[in-house]
């Protein structure tokens, strides 16, 4: 590479970043680095498995590189989520994260602001058309935000809503098959599927790190 990109990237292969470990130890002691694999999600293109199994191994070999180089600072993987997954899924997990926002006013002023279960329960309902019982939304409650008993007036903060409630949990295969849960992030099975071997998958590289 003979452009600027040569400050901020050690190679353009895993192999290139040995000779880049081996320098950057003996002459930045004392100063981490943050390991990237410079990709990202094209629109239209098919994620597959394939393509998954090769920035899996990318990702991997980085961090057994990495361990082989200690650094006082500690060396670090970052890793896009736009870069291992289709842009046509990020987009609708992201409406999912919109619809469950959008409870409470828009945007994230005023985190205090509170709404009772039955508010959020009829919020639910009328402007995102989920069916449900009194008995199984207040049981969602329960699981999801991780309550005690819960009834029609009983207050919820913007900060506990957003802090508790994702469009998908990772390794949490009971909550991601709830009803509602799944009425409000409206994946369908494949899309399921498809974020459990995602979420597996950088399970399996953090373990690695």
């Amino acid at each position: 590479m003979k452009t600027m990109g040569r400050v901020f990237t050690a190679g353009d292969s895993t192999e290139a970043l040995v000779p880049f470990m081996e320098k950057w130890t003996k002459e930045q002691e004392g100063v981490g680095v943050i390991l990237d694999y410079a990709k990202e999600a094209v629109p239209g293109e098919k994620i597959t498995k394939e393509k998954l199994d090769l920035i899996q191994s990318v990702f991997e070999d980085c961090m057994s590189i990495s361990g082989q180089y200690s650094s006082s600072a500690g060396n670090q993987l970052a890793v896009k989520v736009t870069g291992v997954a289709s842009i046509d899924l990020l987009k609708k997990f992201t409406k999912a994260q919109h619809r469950i926002y959008n409870v409470f006013s828009e945007g994230y002023g005023d985190l205090n602001q509170t709404l009772t279960a039955g508010e959020i329960a009829r919020t639910l309902r009328k402007k995102h058309n989920v069916e449900f019982t009194d008995e199984e939304f207040y049981d969602f409650l329960r699981v999801f935000l991780e309550l005690g008993a819960v009834d029609e007036s009983y207050h919820i903060t913007k900060l506990e809503w957003l802090m508790y409630m994702h469009p998908y949990y990772v390794a949490q295969n009971e909550k991601n098959s709830n009803k509602i849960l799944q009425q409000i992030s409206q994946f369908d099975e494949s899309e399921i599927s498809t974020l459990r071997d995602l979420s597996d998958r950088l399970l399996s590289i953090s373990d690695t790190a």
